[in-house]
């Protein structure tokens, strides 16, 4: 204990903050025995009248999250100047005293209304003192404890606390799936808007379940869909869930989904269509192909179709008549859109397989031909040698030279080796005069290395 004391008030630099890792260090794994926590509790209310002899730098300082919403931005305001709704306006480099870290009887306030310089924070040992707090708050010591959870209701009245007690909440992870069920509702409930730590918090809470099959779960999974907004900021999180609930009954989870698209909010239709997308399952296209039915709403409208054709065009397992069927309503889809979304649109035929390319075919050849050629699938790699003949198959002595070094520079990035065939047959329709281009244009094709899924 005289080392200790002596390490503490003598000690300098990471010698001085390593304090409590070296007092855990003897700990049991997750056991907190009273003489190590005595230790502990006498060391926090220690460092906080006492500091390291360190050279604490302002950027050092600034990095923390919990001093970042206090520290001045203008050099040329003096100390203790206050703007006219009583507000101090801080001089760069100092920070006001309601940073004190920790509240209540288990921390010591700086005096009320004083400005220090901005390393004064660490230098009096609020940092690794509050550091401490936080590990016996985690180790649930009642006081601590009671401590941190009242820093997160004060975010609008100091921001530096709510963050400090952010950070603490992270905490240790559960020891059972009730204590990370329990764990999981209060930081639902917690107050306040939803950020980055928030989410990690109950990202890690979920991922520490073990038997997801358990009904007393399934609650506080449905209410991280319903409730974890913006999806943005809480996906990892919804969509962690979404397959704890689907890998433990795909039946009840599917029936859930649906209440969530046709129930729900706005906001809700968002989350179970982005779920339904990652999923990519062929068992929710008659929940699509029902809501996609019902509504009247535009945006919803889109929403929709987009989610279908996502799944049309790449899961497993869809019956091939009802797959050729919805290749002939997204054409008609293209029929309804303006010339710009057919441009956008219309290179997706090409993800549907067979049925896809031949209605692709079958459009180079009718009326919106330069709607299907402006279309032309760039980045796609090599098309498939019935489209490249199709592109090519107007194409004559009467074809403008524009239109024709316009279909020679596709031929150029996407015909496959076994276009060379109908490259050949333009070249033969052409007077020797224009047949320059095409051979160039054949003789790119023929020496290009074949890909997979070349014909």
């Amino acid at each position: 204990e005289r080392a200790l004391e002596l390490g503490l008030r003598e000690g300098i630099g990471a010698l001085w903050q390593s304090a409590p890792a070296r007092i855990l260090a003897a700990m049991p794994e997750r056991v907190l025995v009273p003489s190590i926590a005595g230790a502990l509790a006498w060391w926090h209310a220690l460092s906080s009248g006492s500091g390291p002899r360190m050279d604490t730098t302002l950027p050092h300082l600034k990095s923390q999250p919990w001093t970042q919403a206090r520290l001045g931005v203008d050099p040329s305001v003096p100390p203790a100047v206050y703007a006219p709704d009583g507000s101090p306006r801080l001089r760069y480099g100092s920070i006001h005293s309601s940073v004190a870290y920790g509240s209540g009887c288990f921390s010591t306030p700086l005096p009320t209304g004083a400005e220090l310089p901005a390393h004064a924070l660490v230098l009096t040992g609020k940092l690794p003192g509050g550091e401490t707090r936080c590990m016996l708050a985690q180790f649930e010591y009642k006081g601590y404890a009671a401590a941190v959870d009242r820093d997160l209701t004060l975010e609008a009245v100091d921001e530096g606390l709510y963050f400090a007690a952010k950070h603490c909440m992270l905490g240790v992870d559960p020891t059972s799936d009730a204590e990370a069920v329990l764990k999981m509702g209060a930081t639902l409930d917690a107050p306040g808007r939803w950020d980055p730590l928030r989410v990690r918090r109950l990202q890690r809470l979920a991922a520490s379940v073990t038997t997801c099959g358990d009904p007393a779960i399934w609650p506080v999974f449905e209410r991280i869909l319903r409730e974890v907004r913006p999806l943005d900021l809480g996906r990892p999180v919804v969509e962690q869930a979404y397959d704890s609930m689907y890998d433990a009954s795909q039946g009840d989870v599917r029936a859930f989904m649906a209440r969530l698209l046709n129930e729900g909010t706005p906001a809700d239709s968002g989350v179970a269509l982005h779920l339904i997308r990652r999923a990519r399952d062929p068992q929710y296209l008659d929940l699509l192909e029902a809501r996609l039915a019902a509504t009247t709403d535009a945006a919803h409208r889109g929403a929709l179709r987009r989610t279908l054709t996502f799944i049309y065009s790449g899961a497993v397992g869809i019956e091939p008549a009802r797959h050729e069927a919805f290749v002939a309503r997204y054409v008609a889809w293209l029929e309804e859109a303006s010339a710009t979304r057919f441009v956008t649109l219309a290179s997706g035929l090409l993800d549907f397989g067979d049925a896809g390319t031949r209605a692709f075919v079958k459009g180079l050849g009718g009326p919106k031909r330069t709607l299907y050629v402006r279309a032309w699938p760039r980045d796609r790699g090599h098309v498939e040698p019935d489209v490249a003949e199709a592109a090519l198959a107007p194409l004559d002595r009467s074809t403008a030279p524009a239109e024709l070094n316009h279909m020679l520079g596709l031929a150029w990035g996407t015909f496959p080796v076994s276009a060379g065939p109908a490259l050949e047959a333009l070249r033969r329709r052409l007077p020797k005069a224009r047949q320059a281009p095409v051979v160039a244009a054949q003789t790119r094709v023929l020496h290009r290395a074949p890909r997979h899924g070349d014909g």
